[in-house]
């Protein structure tokens, strides 16, 4: 049986693909306090909750950690005493390079392999079949799980650290990207010139429909804003670990945390605005309740 370790958008898309696949349930860890209704839903999505790190262990033998980059060290150090030389911890969590090595370390201890991957794509859609970019000496271990459950897996390399610092790479761009796009066009939709401003892209680069993809990008953003200023952060830290500059990425975490603080998340809804009702909103809150204006 496949556990995993929180029981997050990630946890519960993964667990119903795997069940639609196989007909299996998975296992998955959470806190003590989960509510009666919480406990229900999981496991009507195919999801057998437990509450102790031990029992997890007992019934997987490859577990998958999806938590929040704050708590996934402190996860793995919790669950590392319970494993044992049959079991495969695969952290798929968005922290930097050497938090996943000093997670390795944790799970190596108890004689456990440990595989470094990272999550691309939206779980949400792509569910089991998202694609993980896998990476550490034992990541070829990865392969069958992956063809059995209809997962989509691909090794980076050896090193524990190189598939988290692809995804911390890569963010470093889209999160910064979204903020730049926010930036812009809600004082472009102050003045009246949102439209010409997108066209004028849209000319520049043909090839992508950008009214689309910048709606897409920017209520995607508005809804998960606290968690990607909380990774862009590691992202950061990721590149100072190594001696690079983070100058525009912790300017992304500023404008992020400024997103954060207005909770337009129900004023957004399920992603179903248009652009133009998106950038109101966002015109409304940045102008009528400004937040830390000068960053």
């Amino acid at each position: 049986m496949i556990g995993f370790i929180g029981l997050g958008e990630v946890v519960r898309a993964m667990a119903a693909g795997i069940r639609e696949k196989t007909g299996e349930n998975v296992v998955a860890l959470y806190r003590p306090t989960i509510s009666q209704r919480y406990f229900e839903d999981a496991r009507e999505a195919g999801i057998d909750v437990v509450t102790n790190a031990e029992e997890l262990a007992a019934r997987a033998s490859v577990i998958f950690s999806a938590v929040t980059p704050m708590t996934a060290g402190e996860v793995c150090r919790n669950v590392a005493p319970h494993l044992t030389s049959e079991h495969l911890y695969v952290d798929c969590n968005s922290v930097t390079m050497q938090q996943k090595i000093e997670n390795a370390r944790f799970a190596e201890a108890s004689e456990a392999d440990f595989v470094d991957a990272a999550l691309f794509g939206v779980v949400a859609e792509l569910r089991q079949a998202t694609p993980i970019i896998a990476s550490g000496r034992h990541a070829a271990r990865l392969m069958p799980i992956s063809k059995h459950y209809g997962m989509n897996v691909r090794i980076a390399g050896p090193e524990v650290g190189q598939a988290s610092a692809i995804k911390m790479l890569r963010s470093v761009i889209f999160k910064g990207m979204a903020a730049l796009f926010i930036e812009s066009l809600t004082v472009s939709q102050k003045i009246g010139v949102s439209n010409q401003v997108i066209d004028t892209i849209q000319e520049t680069y043909p090839d992508l429909q950008w009214k689309e993809f910048i709606q897409i990008f920017i209520s995607r953003t508005i809804l998960h804003a606290g968690r990607r200023a909380e990774e862009l952060g590691n992202c950061a830290q990721t590149l100072q670990e190594v001696g690079g500059y983070a100058d525009m990425s912790l300017a992304g975490v500023t404008a992020l945390q400024r997103l954060a603080g207005y909770n337009l998340e129900t004023a957004i809804g399920v992603r179903d605005q248009d652009l133009d009702s998106i950038l109101s909103i966002l015109n409304d809150a940045y102008f009528q309740k400004p937040i830390n204006r000068t960053g």
